[in-house]
């Protein structure tokens, strides 16, 4: 795992790409977020296989 001080760095670097619009805090622009045909087989099968355990 890298030191702090360079995660922090990156952390920066990468929130500093961001526009400004994605960034705020109060009255944030909406924007929508789907689940990825991937996430959901993946969700699908690690509930399978915890219920199995159960």
């Amino acid at each position: 795992m890298p030191p702090l001080d360079e995660i922090k760095k990156t952390a920066m670097i990468n929130l500093s790409k961001l526009p400004e619009k994605h960034k705020k805090l109060k009255n944030a622009a909406e924007y929508s977020v789907e689940i990825s045909p991937e996430l959901r087989k993946l969700t699908l099968n690690l509930n399978k296989k915890l219920k199995r355990k159960l």
